[in-house]
């Protein structure tokens, strides 16, 4: 029974360790995630954001609306789009 009782014993301990280690790398883990969303959120905010709208009348249009610059910027069709956005990334 002695015997059975320190196998036990010793299961336990390595039990908790392998325990112990999973929860320290569960935080790490844990805040490495939050850290990137944070990061990515931050970025996020930042980022233009291109919409694709119907008037009333039914005519198509898009508009960009810079979060950095605080501005909305309107336009008839996607080639138009695009040039902006290569205008604007090459300036």
């Amino acid at each position: 029974m002695k015997h059975q009782s320190v196998n036990y014993q010793t299961l336990e301990a390595v039990i908790h360790s392998a325990s112990h280690k999973h929860r320290k790398l569960s935080l790490t883990s844990n805040i490495a995630r939050l850290w990137n969303r944070i990061v990515e959120s931050i970025i996020a905010i930042n980022e233009l954001k291109i919409y694709s709208l119907t008037s009333r009348s039914g005519i198509g249009y898009w508009v960009i609306y810079d979060p950095l610059l605080a501005r909305r910027v309107f336009f008839n069709s996607e080639a138009e789009v695009r040039e902006w956005l290569d205008r604007r990334y090459y300036e």
